[in-house]
């Protein structure tokens, strides 16, 4: 059973971010289609949930995760 549009299928890199497992993998919605994301799972948590990025928004959270490494909250 499907609880999001998307499910995780391939993992590509997992991260540890404290309470939260972060996966960077490829997604695939509910008519099969393949695209490359991220899924979020918190600690107190089952449930991943998903977010499909298109290049651009990828670059955007590249840029946000780099921003707030070096100390700088946008």
């Amino acid at each position: 059973m499907r609880v999001f549009r998307y499910k995780r299928e391939e993992t590509l890199g997992a991260y540890n971010f404290g309470q939260y497992q972060i996966y960077v993998c490829k997604l695939s919605n509910t008519k099969g289609e393949v695209s490359k994301g991220i899924t979020v799972l918190g600690s107190d948590s089952i449930i991943e949930i998903p977010f499909p990025l298109t290049e651009k928004k990828a670059v955007e959270l590249s840029a946000y995760f780099n921003s707030v490494g070096n100390g700088e909250i946008p």
